[in-house]
């Protein structure tokens, strides 16, 4: 087996090993100290929130409200946030809203606590509220909030739960005794939980729980008047028409247990498997009609590997394969695909696996192509998923960030520089007047300016999909080369690096991501400036600084030998600087 032939072996072994059935990491995951509390999906994007995110280990503490792919990640939003938390996010007709316990998004005390983002701006509800949301709920044109606020839109008894009719706020009722924490609907009414006492400005005894028909509340209580003191309902869920109950529950009657998990009958609350007494369940959900938890407890069901998330399987709780190390604080069914989150790193071993996870089975980004051929799925899907790719020398990964302008630039918002980027191709891939920099000789090649690329390039597809390979283009964006070295030698180190043999010959794809604001390139491994993939994305800061990120990491299919880390050491020390140049240009048109 020859050496190329032996490499992409490799890669469909990786491929096969990683479409099994377990949890998945998102790109190079969180931070072993992040906390994910709200999972939702709105179009193909995954949107996940909670508090002290750091992404790839590389971004800082503000970005905790972040959208994925399930490939990589990215902070949609403009300002970020910074040492604050969010607690919920929920699709609100085309946008998403979003709570928890923030002062003011960059500042705007009307974006406290509960805020809209539309995909560019974030939108005020009603001027905000006064204090933390811990949930929210739309139904129909309503959106209805709970959590510690004594205050919306001026309603004196919009005590720690209210609805947002889309005009103004709304008390229910006289509001509630203490802190809500979940909210569910059904039977056409609002149910509530947390650690109140009572409901209705004191008038009436609802521990932990409550029922509003849209008129009144009334109290969920059996023979034992409900739950005892310093009980707390964390989360609620209506599965097969059937109310689930859980929390940390310290009951009044000798008869019950402080079991963990129970399913409400109407006047009575029947546990629901053993071995989960005094344990805090934090999240109910539901995946292919399959009732699953999450929380703080051990030994679910007495299975001995069913920690801080099960499943129900009709008789007891189970567990789902290998545990988190930590609390599960959210679970969200997508209908394909089941996801965690919470505050566990390292889930099945894998490095990459930090406050969120993906339980399925691993599918090959790009294998569905909108009709294109995927010519390098195999490649990719090694890069994204191999847990020791980083000790092969062969393996290149740079960074570059660069401020394209500042906030008192009115004509250079995020939108602006966005709006450029995507249409621009000279500021998407170096052009011959960014390689001034890079006129080095190299032990196999001399890189020289009148070699390289005009300014002026040919047309190349920029397709507006998700998910899309285009193969065997023409253009002119590879980098010439004049050999230094006898040519057989250089051939004999690298045979196949087709950019020195074959110029202006490669396989491209400009790839526009409305949703991050990113436009990621892809070349064939051999190429000796651009190889594997190149993502540049827009983002800003608290102040409306604006900057673009370039993310560049790959393989060389001169694969791990000399000459494969001669060039990926070439790209990580010389293609920063490279990009720096395309990035002063872009700053300069503003």
């Amino acid at each position: 087996m020859n050496k190329l032939s032996f490499v992409f072996f490799l890669m469909l072994v990786q491929v096969a090993v990683f479409s099994q059935e377990g949890w998945h990491p998102i790109d190079r995951g969180l931070s072993d100290f992040a906390v994910v509390n709200a999972i939702t999906q709105k179009d193909s994007r995954i949107y996940v929130g909670g508090h002290y995110f750091t992404v790839n280990g590389e971004n800082s503490f503000e970005d905790i409200f972040l959208s994925t792919d399930n490939y990589s990640w990215n902070a949609p939003a403009c300002p970020s946030f910074t040492f604050q938390a969010i607690n919920d996010i929920e699709v609100y007709g085309d946008d998403l809203i979003v709570g928890g316990a923030f002062s003011g998004i960059g500042g705007d005390d009307e974006l406290a606590n509960l805020a809209i983002w539309d995909g560019n701006n974030w939108q005020s509800v009603g001027g905000g509220l006064n204090g933390t949301v811990n949930a929210i709920l739309v139904r129909e044109d309503k959106v209805y909030v709970v959590g510690n606020f004594t205050n919306a839109g001026g309603k004196p008894d919009a005590n720690r739960v209210a609805y947002w009719d889309g005009n103004e706020w709304h008390a229910l009722g006289k509001g509630i005794s203490g802190p809500v924490l979940t909210l569910e609907w059904g039977n056409d009414q609002l149910y509530v939980g947390g650690a109140f006492g009572s409901v209705n400005g004191g008038e009436i005894l609802a521990r932990g729980i409550a029922r509003w028909d849209g008129a009144q509340w009334h109290s969920l209580t059996d023979a034992c008047h409900g739950f005892g003191p310093n009980s707390v309902v964390q989360s609620l869920l209506f599965h097969d028409g059937q109310l689930y109950v859980g929390g940390q529950f310290f009951r009044n009657c000798p008869s019950h247990s402080n079991h963990s998990i129970l399913r409400y009958l109407g006047a009575t609350y029947e546990e629901l498997g053993s071995d989960l007494s005094s344990d805090n369940i934090y999240a109910i959900g539901e995946h292919q009609g399959i009732l699953y938890i999450g929380g703080s407890f051990e030994n679910a069901g007495n299975d001995p590997d069913a920690d801080f998330v099960a499943r129900w399987n009709g008789l007891d709780w189970e567990n789902i394969g290998i545990s988190p190390n930590g609390d599960v604080y959210s679970i969200f069914s997508t209908g394909d695909e089941l996801y965690i989150g919470g505050d566990f790193n390292d889930l099945n071993q894998n490095p990459f696996i930090d406050g969120i996870a993906r339980f399925g089975s691993f599918e090959p980004p790009y294998e569905q192509a909108c009709g294109n051929d995927a010519d390098i799925t195999a490649l990719e899907s090694l890069l994204l998923s191999t847990t020791n790719y980083e000790e092969r020398h062969d393996y290149h990964e740079y960074r570059v960030e660069n401020e394209v302008c500042d906030a008192s630039n009115d004509a250079c918002t995020i939108n602006d520089v966005w709006a450029l980027l995507k249409s621009d191709i000279s500021f998407q891939i170096p052009i011959r007047e960014d390689y001034e920099a890079l006129e080095v000789n190299t032990p196999y090649a001399n890189l020289k300016k009148g070699f390289l690329p005009s300014s002026s390039l040919s047309n190349m597809p920029i397709v507006d999909c998700a998910e899309v390979v285009v193969p065997n283009l023409v253009n002119q964006i590879a980098v010439l080369t004049t050999l230094s070295r006898p040519v057989n030698d250089f051939q004999a180190d690298c045979p196949i690096l087709q950019n020195s043999l074959v110029p202006n010959q490669d396989t491209v794809l400009l790839k526009v991501d409305e949703a991050r604001k990113c436009v990621t390139s892809y070349t064939r491994s051999g190429h000796l400036m651009h190889s594997s993939k190149v993502e540049r994305c827009v983002s800003c800061d608290d102040e409306g600084n604006v900057y673009i990120e370039t993310r560049g990491k790959g393989f060389h299919t001169c694969g791990d030998t000399d000459m494969g880390a001669f060039l990926a050491r070439f790209n990580e020390l010389r293609v920063p600087g490279l990009y720096d140049k395309v990035d002063a240009r872009m700053a300069e048109t503003f």
